[in-house]
């Protein structure tokens, strides 16, 4: 988090660490909650009769949803989840695996961010908490004009880590040929 905070500063004369902290959170938990980039794969043992399983999430997390749910292999569609807790419809008919694909966002009061975040993301989290600062009034980092830079920087790359986060990065584009009609 020390990463946003120091690149911040200079962009944002005046305004206080402990601010500039807050405003990187909520940029960071609006990127992961509309982008689902902070993704983790887990594998659970689930015995026969089982009618619910509790998931894990790193700490200062909390899953924002699930991108793939697999049991035995098989795409599995008959669960509902509520937090953490994901329960089956009926319940599981053998032994076996569940794997999953979850998506997190950062807890209001995280102490520190993902690597993807830093890794990947820096510039879509930095301008989101940009944009949120400079839209304070009356301060000395205000910037009307800035606002809609930064905001449009946020945008931008959400729009990309959607389409990233989605297409899990292993789908290569599609080349279309143009086909002349007469």
């Amino acid at each position: 988090m020390d990463r946003f905070v120091n690149s911040i500063l200079s962009q944002a004369p005046g305004c206080p660490r402990s601010v500039i902290k807050q405003h990187v959170l909520k940029a960071a938990i609006r990127f992961c909650s509309e982008t689902w980039v902070w993704q983790l794969k887990e594998d659970c043992l689930v015995l026969k009769g089982a009618v619910d399983v509790i998931l894990s999430a790193p700490e200062d997390a909390a899953i924002t949803g699930i991108l793939e749910f697999k049991l035995n292999g098989r795409d599995f569609q008959l669960y509902s989840r509520s937090g953490a807790v994901v329960s089956f419809d009926a319940p599981i008919f053998e032994d076996g695996i569940i794997n999953i694909t979850k998506a997190f966002i950062p807890m209001r009061d995280a102490s520190a961010l993902p690597d993807i975040l830093h890794d990947e993301w820096f510039e879509g989290v930095e301008a989101g908490a940009l944009f949120s600062l400079r839209s304070m009034p009356e301060k000395p980092w205000t910037d009307s004009g800035g606002v809609r830079t930064a905001l449009s920087v946020f945008y931008s790359e959400i729009g990309k880590a959607k389409i990233r986060a989605r297409l899990k990065n292993d789908v290569a584009g599609t080349r279309v040929k143009s086909v002349r009609f007469i």
